[in-house]
């Protein structure tokens, strides 16, 4: 059953403020370059590894200019979409975020949305 929750809901809920800024820097024109080049990392590991997307490989992939806040905004809004799909859960070697040892969610890049979108 959890595991069923979990598939269901890609996301935990987040509360009406957190969901505006995510919002608002998910769709800010000045983060545009910096949503791309998430993206665009989000896609190389998915083609690189099957259409799994483990957050420690894309995190290789982006350049260090991208604002860090974005790039959860990004996974947010992919998911949202059905583009990412909850995968199973990793260990996270984010140590910029201070991050490091803490689960966080592998996803599988939904091609079938991704052609719908």
């Amino acid at each position: 059953m959890a595991d069923q929750l979990v598939l269901r809901f890609p996301s935990a809920p987040v509360d009406a403020d957190t969901e505006s800024i995510l919002q608002l820097v998910a769709g800010d024109p000045l983060h545009e370059d910096d949503r791309a080049a998430v993206v665009r990392a989000i896609l190389a590991a998915a083609a690189a590894d099957g259409g799994r997307v483990d957050p420690n490989a894309v995190r290789k992939l982006i350049p260090d200019n991208v604002y860090p806040r974005v790039i959860g905004a990004t996974y947010l809004t992919l998911a949202k979409k059905g583009l990412l799909v909850v995968d199973g859960w990793t260990v996270s070697e984010d140590r910029a975020g201070r991050n490091t040892g803490k689960p966080c969610r592998l996803y599988r890049l939904n091609t079938s949305a991704a052609r719908a979108a």
